[in-house]
């Protein structure tokens, strides 16, 4: 019982706090959609920003580099940031030529351990594994290298 007075408090201050950033939400205003500068006449070293709504996401950038909304093998969303003077093909994925300078954004994510190539279910593999437990071969997924090999 000797807590109770400290827990009453808590509860008054976080309901309060909340209550005071809902209503300096509300008078912010929301980043622009689109890329946009500044100022068409700004220098070389000025900033541009990028503003992405659908994955709530933005960043600043100099003025040498262009972003990129695309996608890599397996409909995986990725977002580059490239230098614009790079020989390079966008869209970058992780291990690309060291020469091209760029920054990639998965908001998706993608598994660096998974495999992201072929896969069937077990059911629709033709080939059979040594299980010692009960597995769902609908559900299963077998792993298939470029030359159809789990």
């Amino acid at each position: 019982m000797e807590r109770l007075p400290y827990l009453i408090a808590f509860f008054l201050l976080v309901t309060v706090a909340c209550n005071d950033s809902q209503k300096e939400g509300k008078n912010q205003s929301k980043p622009e959609p689109q890329e946009k500068s500044n100022d068409s006449d700004t220098a070389s070293d000025e900033m541009k920003l990028y503003v992405n709504d659908r994955w709530h996401f933005q960043l600043s950038y100099p003025q040498k580099f262009s972003p990129l909304e695309s996608e890599l093998a397996g409909n995986v969303p990725v977002i580059n940031l490239y230098k614009t003077d790079t020989d390079g093909n966008p869209p970058f994925a992780f291990h690309e030529d060291p020469e091209h300078f760029y920054f990639s954004v998965m908001p998706k994510g993608f598994g660096t351990e998974y495999p992201n190539g072929k896969q069937l279910s077990l059911e629709e593999w033709e080939g059979s594994l040594p299980l010692n437990v009960p597995v769902s071969k609908q559900q299963s997924k077998v792993f298939l290298l470029e030359n159809d090999q789990p």
